[in-house]
């Protein structure tokens, strides 16, 4: 095990930096960085990133093979390319960690490329802000090659947190957790910005802030869905009268309108008839009621 390994970059944008100054910061001495760019525009840029760094610009894919592991941090729709051009130049026991923003399935994709090389795959997924916590930044990691990226880079200070062997759990879990991180930013931003014409941005953020503070946030989860069962058609109306709120104020009801949609899929289903207007105990339950019903996907 490589006390001080040497880590590989390919792609070297924003995440790429912010990982790499951490990493310096950290102690790792080699730090190398493969550009796939073809704009000269892009190029400039990481350029500029690898001056400000100190980390070796590879000239060609064939040095990533000095590496003990390589994180991957190509935009989305340049992941299956820069696997099948650089896989069959790592070390066999130097893991591809893939950072992509893409969903299980590309992953999985990615891991036939990796493995068909006869090369470890993880499929990784960032899911705090590099900016603020550099290498530290909490990421999600899976697949084959999982626990060997994970013995290399949590020593230095990684969040990496296993999340099984397929390669494609990591991404899956990313995608489906941002319905609930950009969802509540849309509806922050739709409902603060109808508050603000009212001249009640702060009193309605004060109002919804103390229910948050209110409880440890998986209580929260558990509240709002187990109730949700037997309230569903009540909390439509509710939004039915939220949206019609929205559009005498000039603005576009566009997630009331939605969620109100939800909530009238869940009524529908009968799931409050069938359980006595009693809400469930647990948050699986509720969930296997409201699947059991086709009111959830």
């Amino acid at each position: 095990m490589a006390a001080n390994p040497s880590i590989g970059f390919i792609g070297f944008g924003e995440l790429g930096e912010c990982l790499a100054v951490g990493l310096r910061g950290a102690g790792v001495a080699q730090l190398l960085a493969l550009d796939l760019l073809e704009s000269p525009v892009k190029r400039g840029w990481v350029l500029d990133r690898v001056a400000r760094t100190g980390v070796e610009l590879l000239p060609e894919p064939a040095g990533l093979v000095r590496c003990d592991v390589v994180l991957a941090c190509v935009p989305p729709g340049a992941a299956l390319d820069a696997a099948h051009r650089c896989a069959p130049w790592l070390r066999p026991d130097a893991p591809y960690v893939d950072l992509a923003s893409v969903d299980g399935d590309t992953k999985r994709a990615l891991a036939g490329v990796v493995g068909g090389a006869g090369r470890l795959f993880a499929g990784g997924a960032v899911t705090g802000v590099p900016a603020e916590s550099l290498h530290r930044v909490p990421m999600l990691v899976s697949g084959p090659g999982a626990e060997r990226a994970i013995a290399l880079l949590a020593p230095l200070g990684m969040r990496l947190d296993p999340c099984g062997a397929d390669p494609g759990a990591a991404a899956a879990i990313k995608i489906l957790r941002s319905l609930l991180a950009k969802g509540l930013e849309a509806l922050y931003v739709e409902a603060l910005g109808a508050a603000r014409r009212e001249g009640l941005a702060e009193r309605v953020l004060d109002s919804f802030c103390a229910f948050l503070d209110a409880r440890p946030a998986r209580e929260t989860a558990r509240l709002l869905v187990c109730s949700h069962v037997v309230h569903a058609a009540r909390r439509a109306d509710e939004m039915n009268l939220c949206a019609a709120a929205l559009e005498r104020a000039g603005r576009s009801p566009v997630l009331a309108r939605a969620v109100a949609a939800v909530m009238e899929r869940s009524a529908a289903g009968g799931v409050r008839e069938r359980l006595g207007a009693r809400p469930p105990a647990t948050l699986e339950e509720a969930l296997e009621v409201l699947a059991a019903a086709g009111a959830a996907p």
